[in-house]
């Protein structure tokens, strides 16, 4: 069983690196700006044969795009992706508040005189 490489670029980086714009992005590829908006919202999928179009030309600083095996690739709306990543630094706050709440506690029970606290409360029949 072969494995087909497949190429996913990251269009925003990619004209950024590049000092281009969306419209500069599509006369080198030959799409549609509103073709370039639908790929950037998600919406469609960028033409593997204009990949590698950007590739072969070897004009443009292409580190941002990636090979990935065809099994491996995972399409995600941005939008959805936007919501993981609000959630994921919501968690990471949390567990950062978590911390600062056990120091808060560990720091409390060694004032009231129980140094050996590691976080979780003694039983009464080990006291």
């Amino acid at each position: 069983m072969s494995t087909t490489m497949k190429y996913i670029i990251d269009i925003e980086e990619f004209c950024l690196k590049n000092h281009l714009q969306q419209k500069d992005l599509a006369d080198i590829t030959g799409l549609k700006p509103t073709f370039i908006s639908a790929i950037k919202k998600g919406n469609s999928k960028f033409p593997q044969d204009r990949i590698q179009r950007i590739i072969d030309s070897g004009k443009y600083d292409t580190s941002m795009i990636k090979v990935v095996k065809e099994e491996e690739e995972v399409a995600i709306n941005k939008e959805v992706l936007a919501i993981l990543a609000s959630q994921a630094e919501t968690i990471q706050s949390q567990q950062e508040t978590i911390r600062s709440q056990q120091e808060t506690i560990r720091t409390l029970r060694q004032r009231l005189g129980d140094p050996d606290w590691g976080g979780y409360p003694k039983s009464k029949e080990t006291r």
